[in-house]
């Protein structure tokens, strides 16, 4: 009797070590995610992670405003973020090297667009003298770039800071005061990134908008760098503390992206669903110009930092760069 005892008691326990083995125990991880095209390859990795299909737990948050994840990733409230490059360096250089770049995931996706009412834009050299409203931070940076490498004079306005207040704006023709009063605005050109420049063609095909210009093109006149504008960060604590958990998740994230990239139907109704975009057809019809990539180790390197140095980016002494080779 007491010989089956013992051998009841040590199946139990290594049925127990089996189930435990089986059952390891996933880790929390904190994502936070721009809207529009930084934001589109993590769609499919989002709706996996909500299936349970995945090899850590996310917790996914979209934000509309980089700031905000910038103050996130600065408190360590967020563990990896989807940002634009300009906002990763200046982050790194807040935080004392407090973040790493893990992956480029978004090219350029920048267009100068133009209503019906102003003299038509045909070549770069036509922006001499114009007004030009533009988005804050990256975009000003790299139009201000394009236009000083052309001898071009022109005002570029930042007035309205957010790609989506601008895109509503340059299709209303009218924006909101301090006080939040309506008042009438007159944009002729508007520099207008993916997936918005395909949201004000399909609104206004019939009303003269067009894209005059796209700033990768003119950007590749004017420098032998890759334009590159949006990546993936994480905070390098988090890094130091889970480096399985990273690898975990570059994997899903490569994968997510080729899913984005091949499946723009699908990929689109999971970018809606989790609030990346507001329209699907639309996500779906801008997917092939949004220029989404998967780019790590080395060549995200020196990508990223030759695309720093023509801008005069300067980073602060320290390891910008998450190298996993």
């Amino acid at each position: 009797m007491k010989r089956f005892l013992s051998l009841l008691l040590v199946l139990i326990l290594s049925l127990g070590i089996l189930i435990s083995c089986g059952n390891e125990e996933k880790a929390e991880v904190k994502v936070e995610v721009l809207n529009g095209t930084t934001g589109f390859g993590m769609a499919q990795l989002m709706e996996k992670n909500a299936n349970g299909e995945t090899n850590n737990n996310y917790s996914f948050t979209v934000q509309k405003d980089a700031t905000k994840i910038q103050g996130d990733l600065i408190a360590g409230t967020v563990d990896i973020a989807a940002v634009p490059t300009n906002l990763a360096a200046a982050t790194y250089n807040k935080t004392n090297g407090g973040i790493q770049i893990l992956a480029i995931n978004t090219l350029g996706v920048l267009t100068v667009m133009q209503n019906a009412d102003g003299e038509k834009i045909e070549n770069i050299g036509d922006l001499e003298g114009k007004t030009i409203y533009c988005p804050a931070q990256n975009p000003a940076q790299i139009l201000n770039f394009i236009l000083q490498k052309n001898n071009i004079n022109a005002e570029v306005k930042t007035s309205i800071s957010s790609p989506q207040e601008l895109t509503s704006a340059f299709l209303s023709q009218k924006t909101k005061d301090e006080s939040g009063v309506e008042i009438a605005i007159d944009i002729d050109i508007a520099v207008i990134p993916q997936p918005m420049a395909t949201q004000v063609l399909t609104k206004k095909e019939q009303a003269g908008y067009r894209i005059a210009l796209d700033i990768t093109e003119e950007w590749n006149k004017v420098s032998d760098e890759e334009l590159v504008q949006g990546c993936i960060v994480a905070r390098t604590d988090f890094i130091e503390k889970n480096p399985d958990a990273i690898k975990a998740f570059l994997a899903e994230y490569e994968s997510s992206i080729k899913f984005t990239n091949e499946n723009p139907a699908k990929a689109a109704e999971y970018i809606v669903k989790y609030e990346i975009a507001a329209d699907a057809k639309l996500a779906e019809k801008a997917i092939p110009s949004c220029n989404i990539v998967y780019v790590v180790n080395k060549d995200m390197k020196n990508k990223m930092q030759n695309f720093l140095d023509e801008l005069g980016i300067k980073l602060s002494e320290g390891n910008f760069y998450y190298i996993n080779e």
